[in-house]
């Protein structure tokens, strides 16, 4: 999976690549307010205007950020925050499109209601609260998900609960661009034994086991199930996955790293 662009890599093309720009910029606009982002405006939905076209919705002249159309035919930016508008220039630049592609595309983004009306060469102010752009904002972040969804796994697999995991590599970074990109899973069994790095992904992840395995009936369940939890992963994400056992939890921090992100610390 590539976690670095996902929508891109997705919905590869001019399309994809605006709407990653423009989902980047409402991101940065919900930052600077600091707090969850409100409609404002009008989107072509109400009134759309073809790319083609230099008159407003209805030949009425450009519409305002309020929803107005000015007498002057000229957008006088009420209702709109500082910095929220993206010239049309500027909007190519971020997103690698030439500006004839792009109008095409904001034509269509204006008649799902994902940007406020606007004429030909206008500058480009995205609707924040349309519903779209939350999905799309989830589907930009698939960091964040993939965290909760290995929490929740682990949580209903790994009984009783290691002493310490956590997660590192390139996919836990949300920088991984290709299928070899790890996710590495460091971990303490809840019986204190060992120090091994496991075989995780049958087809998908290769590593040698450093000791022996206790050979206690529910520490070596334990591991099996561990096992299985790893080559789920690997083939959900499209990633290998590899599981570092450590004896200890402080040998584990060590391995991890300062960047890692821990899931489960020592009570």
């Amino acid at each position: 999976m590539n976690f670095t662009s996902p929508v891109t890599a997705l919905f590869p093309g001019a399309s994809g690549r605006t709407v990653a720009a423009l989902s980047a910029h409402r991101e940065a606009l919900t930052a600077q307010a600091g707090a969850t982002p409100v409609e404002t405006g009008t989107s072509l939905a109400d009134g759309a205007v073809d790319p083609n076209d230099s008159d407003g919705p209805d030949g009425a002249g450009p519409t305002d950020s309020a929803g107005t159309t000015d007498s002057t035919g000229s957008m006088d930016g009420a209702g709109t925050a500082d910095g929220a508008a993206l010239s049309v220039e500027e909007l190519a630049r971020l997103a690698s499109v030439a500006a004839t592609q792009l109008e095409s595309v904001l034509f269509r983004l204006g008649l799902l209601g994902m940007i406020v009306a606007r004429r030909r060469g206008d500058d480009v102010r995205v609707v924040p609260g349309h519903i779209a752009w939350g999905a799309v904002g989830q589907l930009a972040d698939l960091r964040g998900r993939l965290v909760d969804d290995v929490r929740r796994r682990v949580d209903e697999t790994l009984t009783p609960a290691p002493v310490y995991l956590a997660l590192t590599g390139k996919v836990a970074d949300g920088t991984a661009a290709h299928p070899p990109d790890l996710l590495e899973i460091v971990v303490v069994p809840p019986y204190g034994e060992g120090s091994a790095t496991l075989t995780t992904a049958s087809t998908a992840s290769t590593a040698s086991t450093a000791s022996a395995t206790p050979a206690a009936p529910a520490a070596d369940e334990w591991r099996a199930r561990l096992a299985r939890l790893a080559d789920e992963l690997s083939r959900d994400l499209g990633n290998l996955v590899q599981v570092h056992e450590m004896a200890d939890a402080d040998t584990a921090r060590s391995h991890a790293g300062p960047a890692a992100t821990v899931l489960i610390e020592p009570r």
